[in-house]
């Protein structure tokens, strides 16, 4: 039992080492391609843009007790809950009369 397990770790890091190798020689690949000419549509500046370009996070969506809704079936009700609060009809207390327009 403690042969198997120690077989499936070896395995296991093994996996992740080539798989590390191959997300390396891969990029590695994809820069040695880059240029800044017409022929590649400027891959060079669109990849430095893209590189650049500031990472948007999409925070979770909380429940009412602040915990994050997790279950698919929270997350659209919760939703329409939030826009019910936000949607609310507008309130007038003036009792003023709007002349007629004819």
């Amino acid at each position: 039992m403690l042969q198997d397990k120690n077989r499936l770790n070896n395995f296991t890091s093994q996996i992740k080492e080539e798989i590390k190798q191959l997300k390396n020689d891969t990029i590695s690949e994809f820069l040695r391609e880059l240029t800044s000419d017409s022929i590649t549509e400027y891959s060079l500046w669109k990849t430095t843009k893209n590189v650049k370009r500031p990472i948007m996070e999409i925070p979770p969506i909380k429940n009412m007790d602040g915990s994050s809704a997790r279950i698919n079936e929270q997350k659209p009700l919760r939703f329409a809950e939030h826009l019910e609060n936000i949607f609310q009809p507008n309130t007038t207390e003036t009792t003023e009369v709007l002349p007629d327009v004819i």
